[in-house]
C-alpha cells in the first residue's frame, strides 16, 4: 500500500526535498505552499498524513491544527509539525492540538521517516 503524504512547507526549496526523500521511500507527496492550500486540499482528497511547517505566514502549524479539529465527517490525518523556529512550550502546544511529533529544522532523514513509519502504523 502506498501511503500519501501532504507537505505544508512555505519554503520550495525545503518541500522539494522533503518530498524527494519521502518518494525515494515510496511515499506518494502532494505538495502545499501554505496553510490556506493544504486545508482546501484536505478537505477535497485523503492524506494518511500531514507534514506541516509550524512558521510560515498567515497561519501557522498549530492553526492548521486547529483548523483540522473542528468538527467534520472527514477523518482527520495524524500530523507531524517541523519547525526552524522552536518556541517554548511549543511540542506541548502542538500535542495539545493533535500533532503526533514536533521535529526541529535541519530535519535529521533517519528521524523523520522513522517517526512517520510509526505514526502512520499507529494510526
Amino acid at each position: 500500500m502506498t501511503y500519501r503524504i501532504l507537505i505544508v512547507e512555505d519554503n520550495a526549496d525545503i518541500r522539494w526535498v522533503l518530498s524527494d526523500l519521502l518518494e525515494s521511500h515510496g511515499y506518494q507527496c502532494e505538495k502545499a505552499p501554505n496553510a490556506i492550500t493544504a486545508l482546501t486540499m484536505i478537505q477535497a482528497e485523503r492524506f494518511d498524513l500531514i507534514l506541516t511547517d509550524y512558521y510560515m505566514p498567515r497561519m501557522n502549524g498549530i492553526e492548521i491544527l486547529k483548523q483540522l479539529s473542528t468538527p467534520t465527517e472527514q477523518t482527520t490525518p495524524p500530523v507531524i509539525m517541523i519547525t526552524a523556529w522552536p518556541e517554548p512550550d511549543l511540542d506541548k502546544k502542538a500535542r495539545q492540538v493533535g500533532a503526533r511529533a514536533v521535529l526541529p529544522k535541519p530535519v535529521n532523514a533517519d528521524i523523520l521517516l522513522l517517526t512517520i513509519a510509526q505514526t502512520i502504523q499507529e494510526t
